[in-house]
């Protein structure tokens, strides 16, 4: 009778499946604590809303309608994920520059371009009306590693 090792998920003794587990999620050369399957060079978009005199934004709109429409329309394309943060004032008090910006993830510079020429990305831009009097800055680029 073999020895009663705690079985894994597939009947191996614990242990080795643990360390097969240890060996098959490798982590980032830069950072260990971020498995290397995530650690891979994304490319970034930002939109950013400036925070003008007499701005309107709509913020439960943009998250819960315009947003979900972002995700439906590129997810297809290599949208990984997105994010909103809001900033209603600058760090010494004073009115912010920018008062939204959606941060979006993307698996490369080639499905952005690529979801961008989708006949559905029309939809996105023309709901912005919906939510906001002013028109957006936009950047987008590569993270940069040391």
């Amino acid at each position: 009778m073999p020895w009663p090792w705690p079985r894994g998920r597939f009947g191996q003794p614990l242990f080795l499946f643990l360390h097969q587990l240890h060996y098959i999620h490798y982590t980032s050369l830069f950072n260990p604590h971020i498995p290397f399957s995530i650690a891979k060079m994304t490319y970034t978009a930002i939109v950013m809303y400036p925070n003008n005199e007499g701005i309107q934004f709509d913020d439960s709109y943009y998250i819960k309608t315009h947003m979900p429409l972002v995700e439906r329309t590129w997810k297809k394309y290599g949208l990984i994920s997105w994010r909103v943060t809001k900033f209603p004032k600058a760090l010494d008090g004073s009115r912010s520059q920018y008062l939204i910006m959606a941060t979006l993830e993307w698996e490369s510079e080639e499905s952005l371009k690529s979801a961008l020429q989708d006949p559905g990305s029309a939809g996105v831009f023309g709901d912005i009306p919906n939510f906001s009097n002013v028109q957006a800055v936009t950047l987008a680029g590569s993270e940069l590693q040391a």
